[in-house]
Order: C-alpha cells, then sequence, then structure tokens
C-alpha cells in the first residue's frame, strides 16, 4: 500500500488545526487565510503561485512545526510537478525545521523511493519510527520497500507489528497476508482472509485472493467456493474467472475450465498464460 495525497494533506491539516488552538486569534486567522488560499490555487494546479505563498508563510510564522508543514507542502507540490531534487530540498527543510515531525521523514522517504532510492528511504522510515514505533504509515511505507527488495522477514515483522497496533488496518493486514504467501505461510495467509471477510464480506478481490492460496494448497474444493464468491459479488471480474479455470485445470474439468477462460476474456482479462491454457485447455475440446 503507497502514502496517500489524502492522507498528507488531512494530516496537515489535521496537524494544523491542533497547532492553531494554542495562537491567538489574529495569527489564527493569519494562518488558515493564506494557507487556505495556497491550497486553492494547488488545487486549480496553480502550483507557483502555491508555492509563493506558503514561503512567505515561513517568513512571518513563528511557530516551527507549523514552518515545517509550510516546507511539507511545497515539497508535495513540486513532487506533483516532477521536482524531484527541489522536493527533497524542501522535505530536508522541514526536518531541519522541526525534527520531530514524522510526515517529514515519511515524505522524504516516499519520494526516495519513487526516485529508486531505497537505502535513503529505510534511513527516513527508521528515524521516524524511532519518533514513534507505532506510526501506521511509516510501517506500511517501510514493509512495502522491504518487500519490493525482497527482504520478506523483515516487511513481516513491519507488517505484523502494524497489525499488533493498528489491528483495524485492513490495508495492513492484507498485505501481511501477501507477505505470507510469498514466504510459502499459507495457513496463515488463508486465516487472514477468513477473518477480514468475516466483516469485509462483499469484497470480490479478498475472495479471489484466498481461492488462489487455497488452489496452491490443493484444497480445491474450497478454492472453487470461494472464487464463485468472487464472481457472485463482482460478475464481470475477468481475473476471478481465470483463476476459476485455473482451478477447474486442476480438477480436471476442462469443459467447465474452457468456458471460464472465454468469459475471463469476455470481461478484459488478458495474458500470456490465459493464451497459453486457452491453447492447452479449450482447442483440446474440439
Amino acid at each position: 500500500m503507497k502514502i496517500t495525497n489524502r492522507f498528507i494533506l488531512i494530516t496537515l491539516l489535521l496537524i494544523i488545526s491542533i497547532i492553531l488552538h494554542g495562537q491567538n486569534n489574529d495569527e489564527q486567522i493569519q494562518y488558515a487565510k493564506l494557507f487556505n488560499e495556497s491550497t486553492e490555487y494547488a488545487n486549480n494546479g496553480d502550483y507557483d503561485h502555491a508555492i509563493l505563498i506558503l514561503r512567505k508563510l515561513t517568513t512571518i510564522e513563528s511557530d516551527r512545526t507549523l514552518i515545517a508543514m509550510c516546507y511539507n507542502n511545497i515539497g508535495y507540490y513540486q513532487k506533483s510537478q516532477n521536482q524531484y531534487n527541489e522536493a527533497i530540498s524542501s522535505f530536508s527543510l522541514a526536518i531541519e525545521t522541526a525534527p520531530a515531525v514524522i510526515l517529514s521523514y515519511v515524505n522524504r522517504g516516499s519520494l526516495y523511493v519513487k526516485m529508486k532510492e531505497n537505502d535513503k528511504a529505510l534511513k527516513d522510515y527508521a528515524i521516524a519510527l524511532k519518533i514513534d514505533s507505532t506510526d501506521e504509515h511509516t510501517l506500511m511505507a517501510r514493509s512495502i520497500v522491504y518487500s519490493n527488495i525482497g527482504e520478506l522477514k523483515l516487511a513481516e515483522t513491519d507488517l505484523e507489528l502494524l497489525n499488533k497496533y493498528h489491528p483495524k488496518s485492513t490495508s495492513g493486514t492484507i498485505k501481511l497476508a501477501m507477505i505470507y504467501k510469498e514466504e510459502g505461510k499459507l495457513s496463515k495467509a488463508v486465516q487472514i482472509y477468513d477473518n477480514i471477510l468475516k466483516t469485509e464480506t462483499k469484497d470480490a478481490y479478498l475472495y479471489n485472493n484466498r481461492a488462489e492460496i487455497l488452489m496452491i494448497m490443493n484444497n480445491l474444493d474450497e478454492a472453487l467456493k470461494s472464487v464463485n464468491s468472487a464472481i457472485l459479488i463482482k460478475p464481470k471480474f475477468g481475473y476471478a474467472y481465470f483463476m476459476k479455470a485455473k482451478i477447474l485445470i486442476k480438477m480436471n474439468n476442462r469443459e467447465n475450465a474452457c468456458n471460464a477462460l472465454n468469459s475471463a476474456i469476455q470481461w478484459g482479462y488478458s495474458g500470456k498464460e490465459l493464451t497459453y491454457l486457452m491453447k492447452s485447455t479449450c482447442e483440446s475440446q474440439h
């Protein structure tokens, strides 16, 4: 799971709102007015004006955390324009200004990932987790980096911590199930999906993911039930039909597998494996 634009902006606004309670009314009005102006410019695609206003705020604001928030937004707008080096500089200024603001490290770390500088990203995430070892977004971000570089055990550790501290974080739990699958811990992965599906009963993707793992475990009857649940919820889910076909092939039910493959194609799924299975499965039916 990535750190979303929505999370960044909402977090900034929440922190700013909290800090402003400690300022006098005139300061609140001045800061809020200028900050809102910059946001409006950015929402309309005028990042240059938005950045100019935020730079002005850094010169008139006295609270160092609020100044750091300005630099974070400047960096975010620069990143949105693919000005990566400038954005790194802005996030670094945010860190220099208020070293205890976790968001600055997360923002810079996520950009380092985008720039394929994973070592630098991991250093930023490590600092952020020293400040708050339970931070949900940092744990998720670092687990993704670990997963991408093949450090599955480290990714698993972060995701288990995330699941411990934030048990309602469905995205973190699903990511943990995916890591378990890659590690071959299939029963643990299925258990996670079983637990999530107790409440997320209408998520076709979860049923499909569960079906794939059950298929790998050769629990084919349960796999077929799970993928059929996915299709029932989302009848135009091409990949689910492809998964169903793979299960049916393992069950030696080639006629129905061929029908499922045709449905997968009908609903937009494609790929080399599907082409191969069409030839090896459907052509043998004629």
